[in-house]
């Protein structure tokens, strides 16, 4: 397993990728923008949505949890220079998009109103979850994003 920040650095040859992380978009049934937390930039992951399961398609929504495997290659977009061409998904944790509040689409002021103690959580409880799991000999990779969305859900 890679991390983003690694992965950025790397010459795409076609390499067999695995990628762990959460969804931060989905577009077109096609590209997936993923995050891992390890640099502020996405990767874009293409998938091949005639060969994906529609069970599992119907969970692949902004925020939910995954397990990327695919092949490393130059990207075709102009906005990253590579891509993973995804061959496997697992889905670790779903982000149901009628719970999940924050969805990447136009939402008015109002609704950032009743939303804001999601921000207030998310700025002061990153360094304690990180100390907390940072000290833990655990799969941080798998546990984190499972654990950060159903603590977010639980706010609701």
């Amino acid at each position: 397993m890679i991390k983003i920040n690694e992965l950025l650095k790397t010459i795409p040859k076609g390499q067999l990728i695995i990628i762990k992380g959460w969804i931060k978009t989905f577009r077109a049934n096609r590209f997936i923008a993923l995050n891992d937390g390890s640099c502020i930039t996405n990767i874009q992951c293409v998938i091949d949505f005639e060969n994906i399961n529609e069970d599992v398609l119907k969970k692949i929504t902004t925020g939910a949890c995954v397990k990327l495997e695919g092949a490393l290659v130059k990207s075709m977009g102009k906005e990253q220079s590579i891509e993973i061409k995804v061959d496997k998904i697992k889905i670790y944790g779903e982000a149901d998009p009628e719970k999940y509040p924050i969805q990447a689409k136009k939402h008015s002021l109002e609704f950032f109103h009743f939303q804001i103690i999601l921000l207030f959580f998310l700025e002061s409880n990153v360094p304690f979850l990180s100390a907390m799991f940072s000290s833990f000999s655990l799969k941080v990779d798998e546990l984190f994003c499972c654990l950060f969305l159903l603590e977010i859900l639980q706010l609701n």
